[in-house]
């Protein structure tokens, strides 16, 4: 597993929060975040931190 970044707007408040996830795929990590913060809050593709 590796450790991805992505920002993602919070639903309550509309502000955009720098998340961590750990995932195998830049792609499996944007559907976990999709999964905890909902459909369509990725605001910039998760990145692979170095």
């Amino acid at each position: 597993m590796k450790l991805f970044v992505a920002f993602v707007r919070i639903p309550l408040n509309h502000d955009y929060q720098k998340v961590q996830v750990l995932a195998n795929s830049p792609a499996e990590a944007k559907e976990q975040l999709e999964i905890e913060y909902g459909e369509g809050s990725v605001a910039r593709y998760p990145q692979e931190l170095a």
